[in-house]
């Protein structure tokens, strides 16, 4: 595995304020494919996803992007290197306006071209719908908009928390589909979820088993 394309925990300790540790010790790679932490509810695959996509601060420990600690770096080194990464919740957050502004956004931050956002919506299932308000949208919508943003510009990092949550089936066999294809594209992409998802196994890099707050096991996905 190339450095320069993994990001990885090392001996990773996290505890919400003067709470107990809700990860303990967790040593975990990210690099090109899908990874998959399953877990039961409350096993810390969240604060797992939060922490590798770079929004926590582990309390003990490292997290290693691209051979550089993290958060050892400078503000404008950490500045750069987030900006590669995306993290969606199971409820994930809309700006006010349309679909079309949602997935538009991360491309006009960047100075990007703005046509791929037809294309990308419309791969999402949602292109019909481009000019709806957001707070007009079912949950199941706005977590195909929310998928549709991230992806729209490429980021060579996406963590997914439950991305299949709230979607009929049809539309859970459009995600995983995507997911599939954008990881043979090179993205890095990390699923945390407590269903069974039935990737094509040669997309799978490894799937990690959490419970209270460790890592019982990793292997490869069968």
């Amino acid at each position: 595995m190339l450095i320069d394309k993994m990001i990885t925990l090392e001996n990773v300790w996290f505890s919400y304020e003067d709470e107990h540790y809700v990860l303990r010790n967790i040593s975990l790679s990210v690099c090109e494919g899908v990874t998959v932490i399953k877990g039961p509810n409350g096993s810390g695959k969240t604060t797992l996803l939060k922490i590798a996509s770079l929004l926590l601060k582990p309390k003990k420990g490292h997290v290693i992007v691209e051979g550089t600690s993290f958060w050892s770096a400078s503000r404008s080194v950490r500045e750069k290197l987030r900006r590669k990464v995306v993290y969606v919740h199971e409820k994930p957050y809309l700006f006010k306006g349309t679909v079309y502004d949602n997935i538009a956004y991360p491309l006009k931050i960047r100075g990007y071209d703005l046509s791929r956002v037809v294309d990308v919506a419309k791969e999402f299932g949602v292109g019909k719908i481009l000019n709806t308000n957001v707070n007009e949208l079912s949950a199941g919508m706005r977590q195909l908009v929310a998928l549709a943003r991230t992806f729209v510009f490429k980021p060579k990092y996406v963590f997914l928390d439950e991305p299949l949550a709230n979607l009929d089936d049809e539309n859970k066999s459009r995600i995983i589909r995507i997911i599939e294809k954008y990881a043979r594209k090179g993205i890095a992409i990390v699923v945390a979820t407590h269903m069974n998802i039935n990737f094509r196994k040669e997309i799978v890099s490894k799937i990690a088993f959490m419970n209270n707050g460790v890592i019982v096991k990793v292997s490869k996905y069968k």
